[in-house]
């Protein structure tokens, strides 16, 4: 047990510790043991991450497949699986839309963690002009709209 906040910058190593790593690792369980294979349906939304880890990730995961492979029994690289499954959201991290073209664009939401204290509204606009420059206008609408929309099968009137 790790008192977090009997120290100085306890909150935010917890929030990093929490984060990150472990709020990251049912990626790989799910890929590498088959279960998205077995369940092609199912769907997994990894929230409030910051996107800059799914290349090296998903690079693992196959270098790990590759070497491994018989024993996972997987008919596909397990990266394969992830970008499938996998659903990502980002908030402020201007890596998100940077990287959309490594996970995929069908793959990312962003999101602006209205009411929370962190959102970026109300300049959820700007952030999103200001973040999604050379990003094709498409691709900008997959990620902050119809991505969503269609993952949680939302109908808009």
């Amino acid at each position: 047990h790790f008192d977090y906040h009997g120290g100085p910058a306890g909150t935010a190593i917890m929030i990093y510790e929490s984060g990150g790593y472990m709020a990251r690792r049912a990626v790989w369980w799910l890929a590498m043991s088959g279960v998205f294979e077995r369940h092609p349906g199912l769907r997994l939304v990894i929230t409030e991450q910051f996107e800059g880890w799914w290349r090296q990730t998903l690079h693992e995961m196959d270098v790990v497949g590759a070497r491994f492979g018989p024993d996972m029994e997987l008919a596909e690289r397990p990266s394969e699986y992830v970008k499938r499954s996998v659903f990502a959201t980002f908030q402020d991290d201007p890596i998100g839309p940077a990287t959309h073209h490594i996970f995929g664009a069908d793959n990312y939401m962003w999101a602006s963690d209205f009411p929370h204290s962190d959102s970026t509204f109300p300049d959820s606009q700007e952030w999103i002009r200001d973040n999604f420059q050379g990003v094709d206008a498409a691709v900008r609408r997959k990620i902050v709209h119809d991505n969503v929309v269609s993952l949680y099968g939302m109908e808009l009137g």
